[in-house]
Formats: C-alpha cells, structure tokens, sequence
C-alpha cells in the first residue's frame, strides 16, 4: 500500500473503544431483552399455530409457498424458506405421509422432482389462520413507507448479526470436531 496513500490503516485515527457505561450497558440489556421477547411471541404463536392445524409452521410455509408459487423443487422451496435441502425433504416427507403434498418426476428430466399441492394441502393452505402474520401484516400497513425502510434496515442488521453469531458457533463445533483430546 503506497504511504501517502490517506486510506491507509495506519493514517487512520484509532476507533473510539466501545463504552462500558452503566447507560451502554442497560441499553444493550435492553435490546437483548426485546429480542427474547420477540422470540417469546413468536414461538408463542407458532405453538397456537401446530396445535390448530396439527403441522409446524414450516410444514404450514411449505404449504404456503408452494400454494403461492405453484408447482416448486424442493431446492427451490429450500431457498425461499431459508432452510437447507436435506431440511426440506423431512418436511416433504412427513406432508407427503399426511396426504398434503405429492412429488412429481419431469416428464423430460426425471432426476428433477417437483412438489405441488394435493386438493387437501391446497385446502389446509388456503384456510390456516395465521394470527400473528397477519396483525403485524396489518399493523405494519399502518407505517409510513419510510417507518417500513427504517425497521426493514434495522431487521436486515440484526438478521446479519445473527447470522454472523450462527457463523461462529457452527465454527466452533467444526473445531471442537477436529481437536484431538
């Protein structure tokens, strides 16, 4: 790197540490606070959920995009879900036993599989209530398209923080795997 360069790390003024105040800290216990709250809610209604329709909430979202997109492969629903394939394909499997889902090969390709709705599944998909989805989805119509950006940024932020949390547990397990006692 060329040192006249003003970009360079070293011509940088040093980052200000992160304060350790008493405010800081209750602020920080305080977001931590509402994300198990969230979490709380969420899980609150997924149980309500399963018990009025009988299926998790990812069987029910299987259902729903594959109501919503059409005819799908299990990779793509994979991707829209947010889960990985060999999830995906458990899920299939225990709608497939329960008559809600049937998989069919391409006529052209038979390696490819697609999942589309039985009559019952397009049933069930279309008629489950989805309580808290729906009054946020309400709620949220009530915001200002601006209001809607901010809590969309500040989501996205703490999705990537968590995600980023996920990253370094899995990393760990992989090393605790590779140590030798």
């Amino acid at each position: 790197m060329n040192p006249e360069d003003k970009t360079s790390s070293r011509n940088k003024p040093p980052r200000d540490p992160p304060e350790n105040s008493s405010d800081t800290m209750e602020l920080h216990s305080s977001v931590l606070s509402l994300l198990r709250k969230i979490t709380s809610t969420i899980s609150r209604h997924s149980h309500q959920l399963t018990v009025s329709t009988g299926l998790t909430v990812p069987q029910l979202l299987c259902l729903r995009h594959v109501r919503q997109h059409g005819s799908l492969t299990p990779g793509t629903l994979a991707s829209y879900l947010f889960i990985s394939k060999a999830t995906v394909t458990g899920i299939l499997d225990r709608l497939e036993d329960h008559g809600l889902v049937k998989r069919e090969r391409d006529g052209s390709d038979r390696r490819k599989i697609s999942v589309a709705l039985t009559p019952e599944g397009e049933k069930l998909a279309r008629d489950a209530v989805w309580p808290l989805q729906e009054q946020f989805a309400r709620k949220l119509a009530d915001l200002t398209e601006n209001q809607c950006k901010e809590i969309r940024c500040i989501l996205s932020l703490v999705a990537e923080m968590m995600e980023t949390a996920d990253h370094f547990t899995k990393e760990g397990e992989e090393r605790e795997k590779n140590v030798d006692f």
